[in-house]
């Protein structure tokens, strides 16, 4: 028992850059298991937290056991949370559609059409719920600093058409994108990366799963003006949806930053382009008939109306004429330049959140 108290001594007395691999290699999944380990002594539990939080899983069951030490803290007014939260800095969330979609056969009866629709719906609707509850949890992020989300769609072109017969596949609602974004921190934030690819965020109209009445209300924002918050302290903007207009600017009376800020649109929303004959384009928000010369022409316009106020803006749109042929345009000088083959991975091959500290990393499987 003795022994045990010293070697527990000893790892207390290393520095945190010290303790926290140490604790990476012990892995997550042992504070998962018991999470009573966490709450050693505040500065353990500041530093275990980081490690805990690192690849969750997003569902139903471990998205409860990622909030549970957060929750037991705050209901006993300690002041742990609130030294946890201000640690953390960076947020990435990587989703991948429906668990086994691909497993799945497309049916052939009306019986096994029915029953897939409700597994969809759902499925659906408890990625709506498990956003939403995650989207409360990233309010609470004081420091927050770096936010990448990525999901994508559906990425098998030949079952596309059939999916608008058996139902579709899709499982981002609108309400609960807003709320992740509504709850972003808007005065630290420094990077911020969406790129929902092909995957459509569904709103009012569509009957896939049990909308709450907290995701309805946020139907109608403007995913847009929501990223807009943000520019004025963004150094780096990178975005990838269905839709997109200049809205995104936010050339509204902000307060700019002067550092050196570099915005990317990527207008091609299709995961594997290569393995099609035509890429889908990005379409203007609330105008889906307009071209995507008329998309590109109009972000030129609102890069350099935002230019007058950001003076050390950079725009890039990147764009396809051939689904193997990524154009990149600079808005400012209107310079266009083809991108080799590595263009189409337009987000940084490496993970930028490996090996660094106070982060958080949660994907679905």
């Amino acid at each position: 028992m003795k022994q045990a108290t010293t070697s527990h001594s000893s790892l207390m007395t290393l520095p945190a850059e010290l303790l926290y691999p140490i604790l990476r290699y012990v892995g997550a999944n042992e504070f998962r298991q018991r999470t009573d380990r966490l709450i050693v002594c505040k500065r353990w539990y500041s530093i275990a937290v980081s490690v805990f939080m690192e690849d969750v899983k997003l569902s139903d069951a471990n998205l409860k056991i990622f909030r549970q030490p957060l929750d037991v803290a705050a209901a006993d007014n300690n002041n742990t949370t609130c030294v946890t939260l201000t640690r953390i800095k960076r947020v990435s969330v990587y989703l991948e559609g429906f668990r086994d979609w691909r497993g799945h056969e497309d049916p052939i009866t009306p019986r096994a059409m029915k029953k897939r629709y409700v597994m969809l719906s759902q499925w659906s609707a408890e990625m709506l719920a498990d956003l939403s509850l995650f989207a409360a949890w990233l309010g609470t992020l004081n420091t927050l600093e770096s936010f990448r989300f990525q999901a994508l769609g559906e990425s098998d072109p030949g079952s596309r058409i059939q999916s608008h017969v058996f139902g579709p596949r899709d499982y981002l609602h609108r309400g609960s994108m807003t709320a992740v974004l509504g709850n972003l921190p808007v005065h630290r934030l420094r990077v911020l990366d969406i790129d929902t690819c092909d995957a459509e965020i569904f709103g009012r109209g569509t009957t896939i799963g049990a909308v709450p009445a907290a995701a309805r209300k946020n139907d109608d924002m403007h995913l847009c003006k929501l990223i807009a918050k943000h520019v004025a302290t963004l150094t780096s903007l990178r975005v990838r949806m269905r839709s997109i207009c200049p809205d995104i600017f936010g050339l509204e009376d902000l307060q700019f930053t002067t550092d050196c800020k570099t915005f990317v649109f990527h207008l091609t929303v299709c995961h594997r382009v290569r393995s099609v004959d035509a890429a889908k384009s990005t379409v203007m928000c609330l105008d889906v008939s307009s071209s995507r010369e008329e998309l590109i022409n109009s972000l030129i316009k609102g890069a350099n109306a935002a230019a007058q106020k950001m003076p050390n803006l950079r725009v890039l749109v990147l764009h396809h004429v051939f689904p193997s042929s990524l154009l990149r345009t600079d808005c400012r000088t209107g310079e266009t330049t083809g991108l080799g083959d590595d263009g189409v991975n337009w987000l940084d091959s490496d993970d930028c959140f490996a090996g660094t500290l106070n982060c958080c990393s949660i994907k679905v499987v």
